[in-house]
């Protein structure tokens, strides 16, 4: 039996390697697809379920839907975390793999779990610019306002980045416009500070509070003058900043 098991593990373990990763495929034909599928079935009887959820890990990462599909048909759990803390969903959320996150989604996979850096899944979509994913972890119940270690949330995390649409998706969906972190900067603040002007804008326009003052002292306007960023320095003049 022992035997069988190591055999079963790196014929599995080669599925892996031998799928293309490409960051653009989601899945593959309709035929490969069934047929690694039927393979994987096979094999999971001599599997303990610990190497089936590491590989719904892996192929999460690979942006291989058909993998992900097979392992959880064959009773991964889609909550289970790899020694860092991430889950399958949080690697599709990093890779922008929306197919298989509305997957996961759909099969239970909770968009909150964290990861042990205190990262959600909507944080690390957040990141990477992720926006369709973003939108479907917060339609799946993430926590627009989950604020991390640093007290981060995901709209200052979008601010600092530079990601104009994910802003705009967290501010429809309830994000706290005025949140600061433990350093005390606002989104307003961080796209002042980086020249993120389009943001600066969006905020503007949502009623961003132009007055916050970050504990190192500096406001928006100040750091935008600081910065050189002139356009943002007159925007923010015009919303009353001093």
């Amino acid at each position: 039996m022992m035997f069988g098991r190591l055999i079963a593990w790196v014929v599995f373990a080669c599925l892996v390697v031998v799928v293309p990763a490409s960051a653009q495929m989601q899945s593959i034909s309709p035929d490969y697809d069934r047929m690694q599928r039927q393979l994987i079935g096979t094999l999971s009887g001599f599997l303990h379920k610990g190497i089936l959820e590491e590989h719904l890990i892996k192929y999460a990462s690979s942006a291989m839907l058909s993998g992900v599909m097979a392992t959880v048909d064959q009773g991964a759990n889609v909550n289970a975390q790899d020694q860092d803390g991430w889950t399958a969903l949080m690697f599709a959320s990093m890779g922008g793999f929306s197919q298989i996150a509305q997957y996961l989604l759909d099969k239970g996979a909770d968009p909150n779990i964290k990861h042990k850096d205190g990262g959600t899944a909507l944080v690390v979509s957040t990141w990477n610019g992720r926006s369709a994913v973003t939108q479907l972890l917060l339609q799946k119940g993430a926590d627009v306002n989950y604020r991390t270690k640093s007290q981060d949330t995901a709209l200052t995390i979008a601010a600092y980045r530079g990601w104009p649409e994910i802003v705009r998706i967290l501010l429809d969906k309830g994000a706290d416009i005025n949140a600061v972190s433990d350093a005390g900067n606002s989104a307003l603040i961080l796209a002042a500070a980086w020249g993120r002007t389009e943001i600066v804008k969006i905020l503007l326009a949502k009623g961003a509070d132009v007055k916050i003052v970050a504990k190192n002292g500096n406001d928006a306007l100040k750091c935008s003058i600081m910065a050189g960023y002139k356009e943002i320095e007159e925007l923010l003049r015009q919303h009353g900043a001093k």
